[in-house]
């Protein structure tokens, strides 16, 4: 399902080139490495593996105090298949009926879809955050300052029904609860 990734005349030049040239993998490749469920990809067997990381690279987060303000914090690439998108749009309706809770959302990251976003977050701009993508002791005080996190909630978009995201062990990691 990788193809659906590609976009635009180059993306889909490579999609193109990778189709033809995938046919001599047979004579070349014994096995494939592969986060799905497939036993075979273009009749090659499969080695089923699960994505990695180490749990001692990430501060376990502080719990930040709640009052009567909810923060979301989405971090990572902004793709298509995140589905920030989603939130965004669940945002608005939410803003667009009475109610007792400020949501917020931080999107901490760079990539296609940014732009996007920004436009279709414009309703509510005064609770939708943009940052560009932080490291180390900036990005731990971005955990400790929010309540939940957003993962990837899109991977439909791409063909994928299966998934082995790093930014859910991440999130994990940290002791951030997320969707």
């Amino acid at each position: 399902p990788y193809h659906k990734e590609k976009r635009g005349f180059f993306g889909k030049l490579i999609s193109f080139i990778d189709k033809d040239k995938r046919t001599q993998l047979n004579k070349n490749v014994d096995y494939i490495t592969h986060f799905g469920t497939e036993k075979k990809i273009f009749n090659i067997p499969i080695i089923n593996i699960q994505n990695g990381a180490n749990p001692d690279e990430y501060q376990l987060r502080k719990e930040p105090i709640f009052k009567q303000k909810l923060k979301l914090l989405a971090v990572g690439g902004l793709w298509n298949w995140f589905g920030l998108d989603r939130v965004i749009r669940g945002l608005i309706e939410y803003n667009s009926t009475e109610h007792k809770l400020d949501v917020h959302l931080t999107i901490v990251g760079e990539g296609k879809e940014i732009e996007k976003l920004k436009s279709i977050s414009s309703p509510i701009s005064k609770y939708i955050h943009f940052k560009q993508a932080l490291y180390g002791e900036q990005l731990d005080n971005f955990f400790d300052n929010h309540h939940l996190a957003i993962g990837k909630l899109a991977m439909h978009r791409i063909g994928l029904e299966y998934s082995s995201s790093l930014k859910h062990r991440e999130y994990s990691f940290r002791g951030m609860p997320f969707i």
